[in-house]
């Protein structure tokens, strides 16, 4: 039952992060992508799936996660933009910003946190704000530098390498001082899953 609520969570988060993909956010002179607000929410959720049901549990989820994206994004999401009310507000550039997006942000989350951040969470032996740190360094260095260009190489006024680097720092910055969300909730799971041994 835990789990399934983490994984829920962690599902239903993710659904929009094309949306927020397209746009750039700025403080001061630094721009970064609008999504990246979210990122402590969802490595939290993830690595206390990993901290308390395994790597294997881990994985599950993100593979229904590519499932539930894939029909969504692909089955649903592109029928908004062919009814006539919405094609008539001249959306096309958007349409094809966001699917490119899709594309590109699904493809490098899976592949990140599959292949790098829950096997490093999963090996890195300490507290839990620890594996946390280590797995979302390499998450973030892997994604966000792969991520940012593939989404805005070419696309128009974009300074790309501005862009990775700013950004990528950004999102580091923010899973760390997001980081008491994911030491709560794996404080939460833990307790609940202690006292409710068989609640998995």
């Amino acid at each position: 039952m835990i789990y399934m609520i983490l994984s829920g969570i962690y599902i239903g988060a993710l659904l929009l992060s094309p949306i927020f993909n397209t746009k750039i956010a700025h403080i001061g002179s630094w721009e970064f992508l609008a999504w990246t607000l979210m990122i402590p929410i969802l490595s939290g959720v993830m690595d206390t799936i990993n901290n308390n049901f395994g790597k294997t549990a881990a994985r599950r989820t993100l593979g229904t996660a590519l499932i539930v994206r894939m029909i969504f994004y692909l089955g649903i999401f592109p029928l908004i933009f062919l009814l006539p009310s919405v094609r008539n507000l001249g959306v096309d550039e958007l349409f094809k910003q966001s699917f490119r997006n899709f594309l590109v942000s699904q493809g490098m989350t899976f592949i990140g946190r599959y292949y790098v951040e829950i096997p490093v969470f999963a090996k890195v032996r300490g507290w839990f704000v620890m594996k946390y740190g280590m797995a979302g360094a390499a998450f973030t260095v892997f994604k966000g530098v792969l991520q940012t260009f593939l989404m805005y190489v070419g696309v128009e006024k974009v300074q790309i390498w501005s862009l990775v680097a700013t950004d990528s720092a950004t999102k580091y910055g923010v899973l760390m001082v997001g980081s008491p969300f994911g030491i709560i909730l794996n404080k939460i799971v833990k307790r609940c899953l202690k006292n409710r041994p068989n609640g998995k």
